[in-house]
């Protein structure tokens, strides 16, 4: 569980990606391996809505459900009715590699009232470097 949520750090920015097309996190400093980069706050909505809100952008290329994370072991008797949680900050522009030098949790604050996504680094990540 998170204890803090320091949900800037100064060692990370976005900018275009050459890797993909849009936006991707980079690094603006070398960053040791099992640092956390970020802690992001998110918002939760049922499964529900994000296909109501999917539905309604028909025609549209960004769909919420590329965005949005479980949380592993909430449960409910009907996969429908679980909550899906969509991450703040820099959260969504994490970029996905074969080769992550990232990785993220989705927990919960110590005083069980918010769900956060925790980023941390798998490897040193250099300055400059794609953070995906």
């Amino acid at each position: 569980m998170v204890k803090e949520c320091n949900f800037t750090n100064r060692d990370i920015q976005e900018q275009c990606s050459q890797v993909q097309k849009g936006l991707g996190v980079f690094a603006n400093a070398d960053i040791g391996k099992g640092t956390v980069v970020e802690v992001c706050p998110t918002l939760g909505f049922s499964r529900k809505s994000i296909s109501a809100a999917d539905s309604a952008g028909v025609g549209s290329s960004i769909r919420l459900e590329d965005y949005v994370y479980e949380f592993p072991g909430e449960s409910s008797h009907l996969r429908d009715d679980r909550m899906l949680y969509l991450p703040l900050g820099f959260g969504s522009l994490y970029n996905h590699s074969e080769k992550p030098n990232l990785r993220y949790s989705i927990e919960r604050t110590v005083d069980g009232e918010h769900v956060v996504m925790v980023v941390k680094t798998t490897e040193d990540v250099a300055a400059d470097e794609n953070s995906n």
